[in-house]
């Protein structure tokens, strides 16, 4: 089983759109893949987190794959541009870094670092020069070191993070990038 982590839905419209995901107890099921809405801040630590320690412990999994979107940090990167992960960090204290696994044909690698909620502007803190920036990677593969289960991440660039765009035009916008991170997955970890 491949267990996709999105934070939130729009994220993974073209999913839903192009294949017939089941509810299940765990999320949504087509074949092997598995959907997990992940959220973010309260939502990821107080329930997200248990539920997938328990899908671990009671399920062989493949692969942990987090796809989604991510703000962009410095001008190395444009909005539309795939991304696999192959280090996460946190901005706002002193925490550690990890990598994740890489694709052997990915064209594009980047780290990214993940927020705390209370955050509004990265000036407030020590800010990297590059990568991307989201809200939920970090604490993913933090909370699930302990299974040793290979764990991806792909973004979808969609914005410059000091823009500040707001979610509603995100949201606008995110068929278009759902689409990209649908085709990425299809190349790369299904059937295309």
């Amino acid at each position: 089983m491949n267990i996709l982590l999105f934070a939130h839905k729009k994220e993974a419209g073209a999913f839903f759109k192009n294949r017939a995901f089941q509810k299940t107890e765990i999320g949504y099921r087509h074949d092997n893949d598995h959907i997990i809405f992940t959220g973010s801040g309260k939502k990821l630590s107080n329930f997200t987190i248990p539920k997938l320690k328990n899908v671990l412990m009671r399920n062989s999994v493949n692969r942990l794959i987090n796809l989604g979107f991510a703000g962009i940090l410095g001008n190395d990167a444009k909005p539309g541009m795939i991304f696999n992960i192959t280090q996460v960090g946190y901005i706002g204290g002193k925490h550690k870094t990890y990598a994740l696994e890489k694709l052997t044909f990915s064209p594009l690698f980047a780290s990214c670092y993940s927020l705390p909620q209370e955050i509004n502007k990265l000036n407030d803190w020590e800010m990297p020069q590059k990568g991307l920036v989201d809200m939920e990677l970090f604490y993913l593969v933090q909370d699930l070191q302990a299974f040793p289960v290979p764990k991806y991440a792909v973004k979808v660039a969609t914005d410059y993070y000091n823009d500040h765009i707001t979610a509603v035009e995100l949201k606008k916008q995110s068929d278009k990038f759902s689409y990209l991170l649908y085709d990425f997955y299809l190349t790369y970890f299904g059937e295309k």
